[in-house]
């Protein structure tokens, strides 16, 4: 499902970016100073001082890797594949990096059905249920549906933001034997 906050911020994004190699530059610069400064004294101060200087200089590494966490976070996607009698949802990181999320056969799903239904409630409420979040835009409700499914013994309730497109031909995948909800018959 396209991430529309993406295209959205992509202006404070660049800015994010342009700020994350500054930061990482002046740790490198830092770093070079330090080391420099360490090899003019004699063993020990050096050490005092290489170590100092590490302490006084690891903000601007710290400060870079969490911009790029926050980066990776905003510009999250995922996408939903149905291949082979299973379902795929692949994460997607700055529309480049792809990564398996979770992959369930159909025979393993027991429910399906929107989010603000009656039947999602008691899943959730279950406290050995582990809940999988492949949803990039949480702001609409009406659009997101849960998964309830058990697969080696676990019971999983996942949650995804299929478009009406996507719906239909998962629906025509389906086994008769699970349940869809009429909440999910509705779009």
């Amino acid at each position: 499902m396209p991430n529309g906050n993406y295209d959205t911020k992509a202006k404070k994004l660049a800015m994010f970016k342009l700020v994350k190699l500054i930061f990482f530059a002046l740790f490198g610069i830092g770093l070079m100073i330090v080391g420099l400064i360490s090899l003019m004294n004699e063993p020990l101060v050096a050490l005092i001082v290489f170590v100092a200087g590490l302490f006084m200089i690891s903000p601007f590494l710290i400060t870079a890797l969490l911009i790029r966490r926050y980066i990776n976070n905003a510009t999250m996607e995922y996408d939903y594949f149905v291949i082979g009698g299973k379902f795929r949802i692949v994460k997607v990181v700055g529309r480049k990096k792809r990564k398996m999320f979770s992959e369930v056969s159909f025979s393993d799903f027991q429910s399906v059905g929107k989010l603000m239904s009656e039947a999602y409630d008691r899943y959730a409420g279950s406290k050995d249920v582990k809940k999988l979040i492949a949803v990039c835009n949480v702001d609409d409700e009406d659009k997101l549906f849960y998964a309830y499914y058990v697969k080696d013994g676990s019971k999983f309730l996942l949650h995804f933001e299929p478009s009406v497109e996507f719906m239909i031909a998962f629906k025509r995948s389906l086994p008769r034997m699970s349940i869809m909800y009429k909440s999910a018959l509705a779009t």
